[in-house]
């Protein structure tokens, strides 16, 4: 009888009461298996902005270029006035201070929307519009490219999320990047593809005011100390009141290459690479007299960029 006592014996279940551990994880898993994509996602994002005591729960997704973002899903809170339409083909440089972070593969919390940096502006006015007093973004990576990002909105009142919960997201964002980004690979996806967006309007922060110019149309950007000076496909130049290593982080790196640690160039607008005699590196973009330096240690990548 002692040895039948102790050759088995009854576990329980764990305990799953403990938000943003690994039930999060558990309950995404389960949701992707037994649900279509797109229908899991929304029913992950309501588990998790409810578990997490969020007023929305959202995910948006990037162009292929990077160059714009779109809401696809959206969970609200009841009362909590929705945003999903109102993102679509939205310019990234909306977003430059938190892409840079996203990109970085970070996780940027905003607890305080009025401490927000001066060159997050933008993105606080919308945070601002929307009723928000605490923000969290966890980048969705797949295959080592950035494809979307995900995260939730406090709007009753400011939270801070823990870094146990924050773990949990950027898990269940591997989650759902195989889901839906692997199955493009199998046997094709059922995410809607983003809005096609011909020209992306971005816009500049001039002495006058706001200016608004179409992401074709530049044709290279050169750093002046704070500022950057944008050379434009019609032959005129303009300042803008933000640094070059802004414009780095917001600007498609599908189009555009850093050429040296004080210029960045639209690779289509490449007329010509060469080596002069002293042997520098220079190259020419369409319409443009003077000529580009291009550093030593970026030739290689421009090479491959254009072809050779």
């Amino acid at each position: 009888m002692r040895a039948a006592a102790t050759a088995y014996e009854m576990v329980p279940p764990p305990a799953r009461q403990e938000a943003g551990s690994g039930i999060w994880l558990h309950r995404c898993a389960r949701y992707l298996l037994a649900a279509p994509q797109s229908e899991a996602i929304s029913f992950i994002l309501e588990m998790l902005g409810r578990d997490a005591e969020a007023d929305r729960a959202w995910m948006l997704e990037y162009a292929d270029d990077l160059s714009t973002f779109h809401t696809t899903h959206e969970w609200c809170r009841h009362g909590v006035i929705p945003f999903v339409e109102d993102l679509t083909n939205t310019p990234v440089t909306m977003i430059g201070w938190l892409h840079e972070a996203l990109v970085a593969g970070k996780a940027l919390m905003v607890t305080d929307i009025a401490g927000m940096p001066r060159r997050a502006r933008a993105l606080r006015a919308e945070f601002e519009r929307q009723g928000n007093k605490s923000v969290l973004s966890v980048p969705i990576v797949y295959d080592g490219r950035l494809r979307a990002f995900f995260g939730f909105d406090a709007v009753l009142q400011p939270r801070r999320w823990t870094a146990e919960q924050i773990d949990a997201l950027f898990l269940c964002g591997e989650l759902i990047a195989a889901a839906r980004y692997g199955s493009e690979r199998r046997h094709g996806s059922e995410r809607q593809p983003a809005p096609a967006a011909q020209s992306v309007r971005v816009y500049l922060r001039t002495g006058l005011g706001i200016r608004g110019i179409l992401l074709d149309d530049i044709l290279g950007l050169r750093a002046e100390k704070d500022y950057s000076r944008i050379y434009l496909g019609n032959g005129s130049e303009t300042i803008d009141m933000h640094a070059l290593k802004r414009w780095e982080g917001v600007l498609p790196r599908t189009k555009f290459a850093r050429i040296h640690r004080s210029a960045i160039v639209n690779v289509s607008c490449v007329e010509r690479l060469e080596r002069r005699a002293s042997g520098r590196w220079q190259l020419y973009l369409d319409g443009l007299a003077q000529p580009w330096n291009v550093s030593r240690d970026q030739v290689a990548d421009l090479r491959s960029r254009l072809g050779y």
